[in-house]
C-alpha cells in the first residue's frame, strides 16, 4: 500500500464564497474507500467521518435493532488493537473531543471532533484516529458489554417515546408496505435485542459478527476528514489509518474474539488495477449498489392503498401530517427532476406570504405552524409532507384542512397559473443560488463531515458531486445551454416547459389516491369523519406503546368548501442589488467551481483569530449604541446582524407585564410574517423576544443583507406603531390567537423533555423574575383587551432607554439610528451625557452555606422517564479564583463522569455535566435522565462525589496531579481550543440560550460563528459586562500554574465534596406523570404479547390484559393466570414448557428496568468499579422543600455589603 495507489479525482465542486480558503480533494484509497478531505487554515479542530452503507433496513425481523446495537458496541467494546473498551471516549474526554453516531435504514455514521492539541509533541488527533480507524478492522464485540449497550439502546428508545417527530415517523412507517424493509422498527429495545433472540436461541455476539461481516468493508464505506493540516498531510492520515480496512474478502473470527481475514495470496496487480471499475467517478453508486437488489423494486408505499390513515390519541398539542410518497420507479421523472422538483415542491407549498395555505390556515385561527418539506425513506423513496401544528378549532376542522389541500390547493397549483409558476420557478433559482453562494460557514465541522461521508454514497454522476455542498443542482441544469431570466422569448418558452412538467409531477403524484394522513391528537373534538373509524377500536402499538387506529378513509377533494383564492408567490423585492442583473449569479457560480478546480494552487493563510470587540460610538442619557467591524470576508461584507433593545424605564416587571409583552411579539410576528417570508428565503433571519430578566424590554434581532436590514427594521417599527395606535386594533380574533400562541409557548415547554424541565426549573428557583410557568399562565388568564391596550400606551408612550448593537457591515449603521430615533424611541433628542439610567438587573437567589435540598415537579404526561440535576453552587461569578478552581473541576469531571456514570453504573441514558453559570454564581452540575427514581438517582450522583474524592483525588501523587491534571487542563487552555469547557457538557450559561419568543430563520444562519458572536457580545451588552471576555468566566492560568493538589483539595472539600458541612447544593427532580405499576404492567402487556405469538399461542387481546392487570406486578400470580387460561385450553402443559420460564425472567426485567435495572449488581460491574464505596451519606441531610419562599438564600445586595 503505497501513496502512489491512491486514486485522485479531479472534480470542480461548486462551493459557497466563504469556502474560499478551503481545498478540498477527493480520492480512492487502495482499498476501495472513497474519501473527501478538506484543509481549512481557520478549524480549530480536526475532523473526521465514515459513514457505511448498511443500517437498519438489514435488520433481520426477528431481531429488530440489530444495525443500532452494532452502531453502540462498535465504538463501546474497544478493538484487537485496542481493547480497553473505555479508551476511546476517555481519550476523547481528557482531551475535549466529541463523538456522535446515528443509525438510519441505509446507512450507519460515526463521527467525532477533538481539538489540535499536542502532547508531547504529536497531534492528539492522530491517536484518537488509529483508535477510531481500528473499530473498522478488529472490533471486539465483548458478550459482556453488550447487555450494557442493549440498555442504553432501551433507555434512548424511552427518551423517543414522548417525542412528536419520533411518534409521527414511526407512524410513518405503519402506513406502508410491510414488506418494505422500511416498515419495521429500527430502534430496538430489551424486548427486540434481549427478550426474543434469547427465546429464540439466537447468539446475538455470533450474529454481530455475522453483521459486521458482511456490511463493513471499504468499498462500502466512505470517509471525510477536515482539519487545518495540507491536504496532502490530510491524504497520509486516511492512508495509514483506514488504507487496510479490509476489502470485501472472506473474514473469520479469531481465538479472542475479534474479526480477522482469512489470508489470500496476494495479487500481482497494483489495489487500485483491482479497483479497475471504480476509476470513474461517474461508476460511484454505493448505495445503489448497496440496496437496489435488497429491495428489488418494491416501493415504501404502494400505489394502491388499502389504508391511508392513522390516528394517534395524545395529549400534546395536535398535529395534521398529509403524505405524498414519491418513487423514481416506473416513472418518466429522472432522480434529478424529482430532486429539483422535490425542493420546488418545499418552496411552493411551505410558502407563507398572502395567496398561501399557511395564510389562509393562520387566518383561519386553525393552526400555529405550517412546514412543507420531504422526507427520505429508502433508496428512490421520498416523501413529500406537509405538516401542521394544530389549534383546538383546526382540529375539529382538519377533515376540512385535507379536503382543501388535496381539492383546490392541488389544483390551483397543478392546473392553473402556468405563466406565473414558471415565473416562481425562474425566481427561485436566483433565490436558490443567493442562498448557496452567500451562506454562512457550517457551525460544526463535525457535522459537516457527518453529511458529506453520507452523501458520497449517493449517485456521483455529472453532475452530482460538483453540486454536493449544495445538495441539488440548479433548476437551469436541465438546460443544456446558459438559462437566463425569463424575459427573452426563447427562455420564457423553456422556463413554461419546466412550469408544466412541474405540474405533471404535482399531478403525479399530490392526488388523493396515493395521499396519507397521519392525525396526532384526543378523540375530543375529533371530526365525525374520523370518529366513526375509529370509534372504541384502539390498539396498543408495541414499541412506542400508543395507542392507534389504522384505517381506510375516503380523502375528498372538494374545490368547494372555501373560496379563498390561493395564488403563486411574487418575485422576491428582496433580492440584493449586488446580485442581480443578467448572469450575475451565474458568473458566481461558475467562479466558485473554477476556484475549487485550482483551489490547491492558491496560498492558504493559517491566520490565527483575533477577535475584535464592540465599540462605543454613540451614548448619552437615553441610549447607547455600539458596533462591531468583524475581520470578514467577501460574503459578509454584504451582511449585518443588528440588535436593538427597547427597555421601558418607569414600568416595573412582572408576569403579568412580561405576558403581555409576549402576546405583542405574537400580534408583531403575525402581521410582519407574510411580509417578511421572502426575506428568510434569502437567508436573512429574525428575533423577537421579550426579557428573560423580567424587565419591561424588548428586543430585536435582524441579520442579512445589509442593504435590505433597514427594510426589514422600517416594517417592524410601523406595525409596533400600528399596533399601539389603532384604536380598534388588535381585532377580539387577533388578541385571541395571540394568547392561543403564547399557550402554545408554554403548553410545548410544559410537554419538552424532562431533562429541559429540569433545567428549566433550576433557573426558576434560583433566578430572580424568572417567573415560574404557573405565575405566567394566571397572568395570561387576566389579559383583556383593556389590559393590553393599556400595557401599549404605557410602553410606547413612556421613557424609554435603546441599546443598539450593530455588527458585520457598517453602511446603514447611521440610517438605522436615525430611523429609531425619529419614528420609534427619540433617543437623540437630548444632550449628550455619559450617565447611565439606573436599571435594576436580575440577581440570583445565593444558596447558605449547608444547604441540601430539592425541589420536586411532575414531568410530562406521555414522557415515562424521570430526571435530575444536581447543581453545586461553588460561589459568586466576581471571584476569579473561585471561577477558576470551578472551571478546573468540570474537567476533573470530564474524565470521569460519562464513563462512570453512564457507561459502567449505566444510571441513566443521557448523563452530562459541567460548569453552571447563572447571572450573579457559578457551580457545577450533573443532569441524568433514567428510568429510576429521581432520589435513586439522587444517591448515586453522591456516590460518584463521593468516589472523586476518595477514589481519584485522594490517591494521587503531586506529581500524578501536575502530570495527568494540571498540565493537560493548561494544554487546553493554550492550544488556540475555543471550547475550553467540556463538550459533553453543554452550554454553561442556560439564560443565553433561552429561545425567543420568535425565532425564524434558517438553522444555519441562527447558530452560525457570526451569530453567537453576536449573541454574546449582546448580552454582554445588556449585562453591562463590557470587558468582553470570549469564555462565560475569566480563567485565571497563573493560580492554575501554581495550584498544588493539597489546595486543590481543601477547595474540593469545602465547595464539592458531600462530607462538607458547608457545601451548597439544590437538586431539581423531575418525576414522571405515569404511575410506576402502569409502565410495568403495559410493558408486560406488550412483552407477552409478542413471546405468546412467538411461541403460537393465540389469546385475545382483551383478555390477556385482563391477566395482566389483575396480576398488578405479581409474577406468581401473572404465571398462575397464565396458565389456568391455556389450561382451559388443553395448552397448559405446552405452555409450562415452552413460556414459564421465560415469564417469569421477563417479568422481573420489566421490573428491574424502571426501577434502578441500571444500578448493576453483576461481578463484572463490581469488578470494574472497585473505587466506588457503595451507598454514601452526606453531611448536610437532604431536605425537601415545597415552595421557593423555603430557600435557604440570601441576596447579592447582603453579599456586596
Amino acid at each position: 500500500m503505497s501513496w502512489q495507489e491512491i486514486k485522485d479525482f479531479d472534480v470542480p465542486l461548486y462551493l459557497p464564497l466563504a469556502y474560499s480558503n478551503r481545498v478540498h480533494k477527493l480520492c480512492l484509497l487502495p482499498n476501495g474507500l472513497l474519501t473527501l478531505l478538506i484543509s481549512d487554515p481557520a478549524d480549530t479542530v480536526t475532523s473526521c467521518s465514515l459513514s457505511v452503507a448498511s443500517g437498519s433496513h438489514n435488520d433481520p425481523k426477528d431481531i429488530q435493532g440489530l444495525a443500532h446495537l452494532c452502531e453502540h458496541m462498535i465504538l463501546a467494546a474497544g478493538s484487537k488493537s485496542y481493547p480497553d473498551p473505555g479508551l476511546y471516549h476517555e481519550t476523547l474526554s481528557k482531551n475535549n473531543g466529541v463523538h456522535n453516531a446515528f443509525t438510519t435504514g441505509e446507512q450507519t455514521t460515526f463521527y467525532f471532533e477533538v481539538p489540535n492539541v499536542h502532547h508531547g509533541g504529536e497531534l492528539v488527533f492522530d491517536e484518537i484516529l488509529d483508535i477510531f480507524a481500528s473499530f473498522f478492522k478488529e472490533p471486539l464485540f465483548n458478550p459482556l458489554l453488550t447487555n450494557k449497550e442493549i440498555y442504553a439502546i432501551q433507555s434512548e428508545h424511552d427518551g423517543n417515546m414522548s417525542s412528536v417527530t419520533k411518534i409521527l415517523y414511526h407512524a410513518t412507517r405503519m402506513l406502508s408496505d410491510p414488506g418494505h424493509p422500511f416498515s419495521q422498527f429500527s430502534t430496538g429495545n430489551m424486548n427486540t435485542l434481549a427478550s426474543i433472540p434469547k427465546l429464540q436461541g439466537v447468539n446475538l455476539q455470533r450474529t454481530l459478527f455475522q453483521y459486521f461481516k458482511k456490511n463493513y468493508y471499504a468499498s462500502k464505506m466512505t470517509l471525510c476528514l477536515r482539519g487545518p493540516q495540507s491536504v496532502n498531510i490530510l491524504t497520509k492520515y486516511a492512508l495509514s489509518k483506514f488504507g487496510d480496512i479490509k476489502e470485501n474478502t472472506a473474514l473469520t473470527r479469531s481465538r479472542f474474539g475479534s474479526m480477522s481475514s482469512i489470508s489470500t495470496k496476494r495479487s500481482s496487480k497494483s489495489s487500485t488495477e483491482n479497483h479497475s471499475t471504480k476509476n470513474d467517478l461517474e461508476s460511484f453508486n454505493i448505495l445503489e449498489e448497496s440496496w437496489r437488489q435488497k429491495y428489488c423494486d418494491i416501493p415504501c408505499f404502494p400505489e394502491i392503498s388499502k389504508e391511508n390513515m392513522i390516528f394517534i390519541k395524545s395529549s400534546k398539542q395536535p398535529t395534521l401530517r398529509i403524505l405524498f410518497p414519491v418513487t423514481d420507479n416506473k416513472t418518466r421523472f429522472t432522480k434529478g427532476e424529482i430532486k429539483i422538483f422535490g425542493d420546488l415542491w418545499c418552496e411552493l407549498f411551505g410558502d407563507e406570504t398572502k395567496g398561501s395555505l399557511c395564510y389562509y390556515l393562520v387566518g383561519k385561527s386553525w393552526i400555529t405552524s405550517c412546514y412543507a418539506y420531504t422526507s427520505s425513506f429508502a433508496l428512490g423513496n421520498i416523501g413529500l409532507i406537509i405538516e401542521l401544528t394544530l389549534t383546538s378549532t383546526g382540529w375539529e376542522n382538519s377533515d376540512t384542512i385535507i379536503e382543501i389541500v388535496l381539492g383546490k390547493l392541488v389544483e390551483t397549483f397543478s392546473e392553473q397559473y402556468v405563466h406565473e409558476l414558471a415565473n416562481f420557478m425562474e425566481d427561485q433559482n436566483s433565490i436558490d443560488l443567493i442562498r448557496f453562494l452567500y451562506q454562512v460557514p457550517k457551525k460544526n465541522p463535525m457535522e459537516e463531515c457527518s453529511n458529506l461521508s453520507e452523501l458520497l454514497q449517493n449517485d456521483l454522476k455529472a453532475p452530482n458531486m460538483a453540486y454536493i455542498f449544495k445538495g441539488s443542482p440548479p433548476i437551469t441544469d436541465m438546460h443544456e445551454g446558459n438559462v437566463g431570466g425569463i424575459n427573452s422569448e426563447h427562455n420564457q418558452e423553456w422556463w413554461i416547459d419546466q412550469a408544466i412538467k412541474f405540474q405533471s409531477f404535482m399531478k403525479k403524484f399530490m392526488n388523493s389516491s396515493n395521499a396519507r394522513v397521519i392525525l396526532l391528537g384526543s378523540l375530543e373534538r375529533i371530526p365525525e369523519l374520523f370518529k366513526k373509524e375509529i370509534q372504541n377500536t384502539l390498539t396498543t402499538e408495541p414499541f412506542y406503546e400508543f395507542e392507534y387506529k389504522i384505517s381506510t378513509i375516503n380523502l375528498k377533494a372538494s374545490q368547494s368548501v372555501n373560496t379563498y383564492e390561493f395564488c403563486i408567490p411574487h418575485k422576491n423585492k428582496f433580492i440584493p442589488s449586488a446580485c442581480k442583473g443578467d448572469g450575475v449569479l451565474e458568473q458566481l457560480f461558475l467562479e466558485s467551481s473554477l476556484k475549487s478546480q485550482y483551489s490547491n494552487l492558491h496560498l492558504q493563510i493559517n491566520s490565527m483569530s483575533f477577535e475584535n470587540k464592540p465599540q462605543l460610538v454613540g451614548r448619552n442619557q437615553r441610549y447607547e449604541m455600539w458596533t462591531l467591524k468583524e475581520d470578514l470576508n467577501s460574503i459578509m461584507d454584504l451582511k449585518s446582524i443588528v440588535s436593538f433593545e427597547v427597555l421601558s424605564t418607569d414600568m416595573k416587571g412582572s408576569p403579568e407585564n412580561t405576558i403581555h409583552l409576549e402576546i405583542l411579539n405574537q400580534i408583531i410576528f403575525t402581521l410582519i410574517s407574510p411580509q417578511l417570508y421572502p426575506a428568510i428565503k434569502l437567508g436573512y433571519f429574525y428575533e423577537i423576544s421579550a426579557s428573560s430578566k423580567g424587565d419591561v424590554q424588548l428586543r430585536f434581532t435582524i441579520g442579512g443583507f445589509s442593504e435590505g436590514i433597514l427594510m426589514l427594521i422600517e416594517i417592524i417599527i410601523k406595525t409596533i406603531i400600528f399596533i399601539t395606535t389603532t384604536p380598534d386594533f388588535p381585532s377580539k380574533e387577533l388578541l385571541r390567537r395571540a394568547r392561543v400562541l403564547v399557550r402554545s409557548n408554554y403548553e410545548n415547554a410544559a410537554a419538552d423533555n424532562c431533562v429541559k424541565l429540569a433545567s428549566l426549573g433550576l433557573l426558576i428557583v434560583l433566578e430572580e423574575n424568572m417567573w415560574s410557568l404557573e405565575d405566567r399562565i394566571d397572568a395570561l388568564e387576566d389579559v383583556t383587551m383593556a389590559s393590553f391596550k393599556e400595557f401599549c400606551q404605557s410602553f410606547l408612550n413612556g421613557s424609554k432607554y435603546l441599546t443598539l448593537f450593530i455588527q458585520g457591515n457598517l453602511s446603514y449603521a447611521d440610517k438605522i439610528n436615525q430611523f429609531l430615533n425619529l419614528n420609534f424611541t427619540k433617543h437623540l433628542d437630548i444632550n449628550k451625557d455619559t450617565s447611565l439610567p439606573l436599571n435594576a438587573h436580575t440577581s440570583t437567589h445565593i444558596l447558605k452555606p449547608g444547604t441540601n435540598i430539592f425541589a420536586e415537579y411532575p414531568g410530562p404526561l406521555d414522557d415515562p422517564n424521570n430526571s435530575i440535576v444536581y447543581f453545586i453552587q461553588t460561589g459568586l461569578r466576581s471571584d476569579t479564583d473561585l471561577c477558576t478552581l470551578t472551571s478546573f473541576t468540570e474537567y476533573i469531571m470530564s474524565l470521569t463522569l460519562v464513563p462512570e456514570l453512564r457507561n459502567k453504573k449505566q444510571i441513566g441514558y443521557l448523563v452530562m455535566g459541567g460548569l453552571r453559570v447563572l447571572t450573579d454564581t457559578i457551580g457545577v452540575y450533573i443532569t441524568v435522565m433514567s428510568g429510576s427514581e429521581p432520589i435513586d438517582l439522587e444517591s448515586k450522583i453522591d456516590e460518584y462525589i463521593a468516589f472523586i474524592e476518595n477514589g481519584v483525588l485522594n490517591r494521587l501523587t503531586e506529581a500524578t496531579f501536575e502530570r495527568e491534571y494540571k498540565q493537560a487542563y493548561l494544554t487546553l487552555l493554550g492550544d488556540n481550543n475555543q471550547n475550553k469547557g467540556g463538550k459533553l457538557s453543554g452550554p454553561a450559561n442556560l439564560l443565553n440560550e433561552i429561545v425567543p419568543n420568535v425565532q425564524v430563520g434558517s438553522s444555519d444562519q441562527l447558530n452560525s460563528t457570526s451569530m453567537k458572536l453576536h449573541r454574546r457580545f449582546r448580552n454582554q451588552i445588556s449585562d453591562k459586562q463590557y470587558n468582553f471576555t470570549d469564555e462565560e468566566l475569566h480563567i485565571d492560568i497563573p493560580l492554575i500554574e501554581k495550584l498544588t493538589l493539597s489546595s486543590y483539595l481543601n477547595f474540593f472539600k469545602d465547595k464539592i465534596s458531600i462530607f462538607s458541612p458547608t457545601r451548597s447544593k439544590l437538586s431539581i427532580m423531575i418525576t414522571s406523570s405515569m404511575a410506576a405499576k402502569d409502565i410495568i404492567n403495559r410493558k408486560t402487556y406488550l412483552q407477552l404479547e409478542a413471546f405468546l405469538k412467538i411461541k403460537g399461542f393465540t389469546i385475545k387481546k382483551e383478555k390477556l390484559q385482563e391477566i395482566v392487570d389483575s396480576a398488578d406486578g405479581n409474577s406468581s400470580l401473572l404465571i398462575k393466570n397464565l396458565f389456568n387460561y391455556f389450561r382451559s385450553r388443553n395448552e397448559g402443559w405446552k405452555l409450562c414448557t415452552v413460556v414459564l420460564k421465560e415469564v417469569v425472567k421477563m417479568s422481573i426485567t420489566s421490573l428491574k428496568q424502571h426501577y434502578n435495572w441500571s444500578l448493576s449488581t453483576k461481578k463484572e460491574d463490581k469488578d470494574k468499579s472497585v473505587d466506588w464505596n457503595g451507598p454514601v451519606s452526606s453531611t448536610v441531610e437532604l431536605k425537601k422543600v415545597a415552595r421557593l419562599t423555603e430557600l435557604p438564600t440570601y441576596c447579592i445586595s447582603s453579599v456586596a455589603n
